[in-house]
């Protein structure tokens, strides 16, 4: 009996010692949410949705006219019927689900709460991203709503009814600039800053492989808002754009305190940043070693 009691407690002991070793640091000098991230984020997110359900939308375009590149991108990426711009169109949401999906439900919840046995740690991570799809939303809705461009379908709904079944739909003023590219552009640097601050998987590899796995999703997203005609190419990149500086830049600066964060295992300091031109979207590397 002796035996196995002890046998029990070693057990316990090392089990315990491997579970502690999996647990994320949050460090001094980073900042801890608190009382005004809880305000910022019920006012943002009251906000959107008040603007969103209450508000009338545009009736008339203030802005219409396609601008830079817009008009090759559409020419060039714009499916030619009506089945595969809605395709395009559906696939778009899932990425956007997908992208925020996995943000929130694998990278806080699975891995940070239960695979590290992090809940703290998981509820800071929670709490800073509901802030930056909040100030996101709004920033987006807000936009959208002075800025009342017309999504490029219309003009060929004036010449072709059924260009797409919902011609007539009370967002069709409301094209400047994409939620979706900006939704998974959002994920996408939190996903960053999350990952190459905290080290989630343990791995440099892996970790900036999952930055780099969910800025392809936001590329993707915003070239199917292209492809759907739902959007131009200068809504995509500016919704790329600002989700990035909301994902990334809000919570390295407020939280973390560095756009350079330290990547577990690496000799050096490095982020990963957009680099975005109406020509070209992908990654730069920035670091110092």
């Amino acid at each position: 009996m002796g035996l196995c009691l002890a046998g029990i407690t070693q057990t316990r002991s090392a089990f315990a010692q491997n579970a502690s070793g999996r647990e994320l640091t949050w460090k001094p000098t980073w900042r801890r949410v608190g009382t005004p991230e809880y305000i910022v984020t019920g006012a943002a997110g009251a906000g959107y949705l008040t603007l969103g359900a209450l508000v009338a939308k545009p009736t008339e375009p203030s802005w219409s006219r396609p601008i830079l590149h817009d008009e090759p991108f559409r020419e060039w990426l714009r499916a030619g019927s009506v089945a595969g711009r809605n395709r395009a169109s559906i696939a778009s949401d899932v990425l956007v689900i997908g992208a925020v999906g996995y943000q929130i439900g694998v990278d806080i919840l699975a891995v940070a709460w239960l695979g590290r046995n992090s809940p703290d740690i998981a509820w800071q991570m929670l709490v800073i991203s509901a802030q930056a799809y909040a100030v996101g939303g709004l920033l987006n809705t807000v936009t959208k709503q002075l800025a009342a461009r017309e999504r490029p379908y219309v003009r060929e709904c004036e010449k072709d009814d059924n260009y797409r079944s919902d011609c007539d739909n009370s967002t069709r003023f409301r094209s400047f600039y994409s939620g979706h590219s900006q939704l998974t552009a959002t994920a996408a640097g939190l996903g960053c800053a999350h990952h190459t601050q905290l080290s989630l998987y343990r791995s440099r590899l892996l970790d900036i492989g999952s930055c780099v796995f969910g800025v392809a999703f936001t590329v993707g997203a915003g070239a199917l808002r292209i492809v759907s005609d739902n959007h131009h190419a200068t809504d995509v990149l500016v919704g790329h754009a600002l989700g990035y500086a909301t994902g990334y830049f809000m919570p390295s600066l407020l939280y973390y305190r560095t756009l350079f964060p330290t990547v577990s295992g690496s000799a050096g300091r490095m982020a990963v940043l957009p680099n975005v031109s109406p020509e070209r979207a992908g990654l730069s590397l920035v670091g110092q070693f």
